[in-house]
């Protein structure tokens, strides 16, 4: 019985520490298939799982919870911008060319990297301040 108990609380912790993961992805999910106007925190919760109360415990709001998911999907993106920045030995135009070719693989060949993209360029009309915050912490840095 005990170890039966052990086991249910290992999973409960396991399910709690994946909850923010999960969340996300339904979010980039009902993002993209929706866009950021017409999508609820009700069909994110109900995609993730969870209740829309439980995307609270997470995330302040629903712009909140899109700039997270931006952040985490471009993650990797700006760590390897920033290497190749800082360890680049040569010219100006190869440092560019470099850059480039980065920003290419990773923007234009990565679908998910691409539908976000897409989705803050549909959205800037509507809701600048998306567009403002995806700058500054972004692509200012």
């Amino acid at each position: 019985m005990t170890d039966l108990l052990e086991t249910r609380t290992e999973t409960r912790r396991r399910r709690k520490a994946e909850r923010p993961q999960e969340i996300l992805e339904a979010a980039f999910l009902e993002f993209s298939r929706n866009g950021y106007a017409t999508t609820t925190l009700d069909q994110i919760a109900e995609r993730a799982g969870v209740t829309k109360g439980t995307i609270y415990v997470y995330f302040e709001n629903k712009e909140h919870l899109f700039i997270s998911m931006v952040r985490e999907t471009t993650r990797a993106k700006h760590e390897a911008i920033q290497e190749i920045f800082e360890t680049h030995e040569g010219s100006t135009a190869d440092l560019l060319r470099a850059q480039f070719s980065f920003m290419y693989q990773h923007l234009v060949e990565d679908d998910r990297r691409r539908e976000v993209v897409r989705m803050l360029i549909a959205e800037a009309s509507r809701f600048p301040e998306l567009a403002d915050r995806y700058h500054e912490e972004f692509v200012r840095p």
